[in-house]
């Protein structure tokens, strides 16, 4: 099965994604999850990748040093402080959803002062510049179904 990632960044006219993202509310994050984004990372030539839970983001970055996702680190874990929805079938894409206005909001310069000092260095040095002037998008539809 191919990896999909749940938030895109993409700068407009521009096919290759800026940022992609995986959201996860269960922790520990497996390594396959890891590993697939690394995968799609190296596929779609994106240089920046996020893997947020509620508690903590990685960021996975392009190195350039090979070809394929050896050449990509992964960066953390950096804490943070997000919203658990409540269980139930619609949390995980409930979740993305925070994600998703999280992020929106860190472009915009809001939320970085309630970060550690490591983790807006963090996601200043790594994300910020691809989410400034980007589209954030969700990658698939949300949809719960009964």
């Amino acid at each position: 099965m191919t990896y999909r990632p749940d938030i895109v960044v993409r700068r407009p006219g521009e096919p290759a994604p800026d940022l992609v993202v995986a959201v996860k509310l269960d922790e520990p994050v497996r390594e396959a999850v890891v590993e697939g984004l690394r995968g799609y990372m190296a596929l779609m030539r994106c240089p920046v990748g996020l893997l947020v839970t509620p508690s903590a983001v990685r960021i996975l970055e392009e190195r350039y040093t090979a070809l394929g996702p050896e050449s990509i680190a992964v960066l953390g874990p950096f804490p943070i402080e997000l919203t658990r929805p409540t269980a139930g079938g619609g949390a995980g894409m409930a979740f993305e959803g925070i994600v998703q206005d999280w992020l929106g909001g860190l472009a915009e310069g809001v939320g970085l002062d309630r970060l550690s000092p490591g983790t807006a260095a963090a996601l200043g040095a790594h994300v910020l510049p691809a989410l400034q002037g980007g589209l954030l998008r969700a990658a698939g539809p949300r949809e719960v179904y009964a």
